[in-house]
């Protein structure tokens, strides 16, 4: 094997995940992603969205471009909830403007923060309410750590903002994205079919609600078929997907540390459980996509 890999003869066939169909026309799509943006800039089609207070209409490939941002907004959200924390709260704090390391050392500042914080929550996501907040003493850095303790399922969930977590990829990340939300609109947002009036129109409270209101309406007559492996496809899909030279997609397999590739294969695939257990538990929550 390993002369193969070395010669660059190894390549792994990327065939579809999905094939959808509306009306006559078939389509196949490779990923979730994709999906979603097919689903996506169909819906979008006719739509108009007005945001609190705006006077002028967001459409089209603008409004596609919101929607794509929104969900990689949720997304980070997601993530941070998965690792046991209430993505919202974060989401708020990145969502405020003013709020920088400075912030964190300035008490006053912290305590105006916190209210500002709990006004948008109470307004957009009312159900992690009630929160409570508290702070600490960070003396590394010589600032203020903000603590949310909210509940989960019957759970108490902190949720810490501090100086390592302002200053995250992840968290500017979700900033940037905020703040590019932001200034296209806030909620709650006005979404209404192309020259119809405001009384025919869905109101929306949140960006999440946003993305799967708009994703209902493009699933809309839309077919939807997920294959889980290359068995489920009669030959002439197989030959369309996955054979065809034409329009086939190949990834070449690389090893560029063959020392490192060992070790990670013998600790997935080798017979002793312990360290592919300590594996999985050390990089679960790093899963951004899992298919099973």
């Amino acid at each position: 094997m390993t002369p193969l890999v070395e010669g660059g003869y190894l390549y792994i066939a990327q065939p579809p995940l999905f094939k959808v169909k509306r009306g006559k026309t078939e389509k196949y799509i490779k990923g979730e992603t994709a999906l979603e943006d097919f689903i996506l800039e169909a819906a979008v089609e006719g739509l108009a969205l007005k945001p609190k207070g705006a006077k002028t209409e967001i459409k089209a490939q603008q409004l596609f471009k919101m929607l794509k941002s929104a969900a990689r907004f949720q997304g980070i959200i997601k993530r941070f909830t998965k690792r046991r924390k209430e993505g919202e709260i974060a989401a708020a704090f990145a969502m405020e403007e003013g709020f920088s390391a400075d912030t964190l050392k300035n008490s006053k500042a912290v305590h105006n923060l916190i209210e500002d914080v709990k006004t948008y929550i109470t307004t957009f996501h009312p159900d992690i309410m009630p929160i409570e907040f508290s702070t600490d003493n960070d003396a590394e850095h010589d600032c203020f750590t903000i603590k949310g303790l909210s509940k989960r399922d019957g759970a108490q969930v902190e949720t810490v903002i501090d100086w390592d977590i302002l200053h995250s990829p992840e968290f500017q990340e979700l900033r940037q994205i905020g703040m590019e939300l932001k200034s296209l609109g806030e909620p709650p947002f006005i979404l209404k079919t192309d020259g119809e009036g405001d009384g025919a129109a869905a109101k929306v409270n949140t960006f999440n609600g946003l993305i799967n209101h708009v994703l209902e309406l493009g699933k809309k007559g839309l077919y939807i078929q997920r294959y889980k492996g290359l068995g489920e496809m009669n030959p002439g899909q197989l030959w369309e997907t996955t054979m065809d030279d034409e329009k086939r997609t190949l990834l070449q397999v690389k090893v560029e540390d063959a020392v490192e590739a060992d070790v990670i294969f013998t600790k997935l695939m080798g017979d002793e459980v312990e360290p592919r257990r300590e594996f999985i538990e050390r990089h679960a929550l790093e899963v951004a996509y899992l298919d099973i």
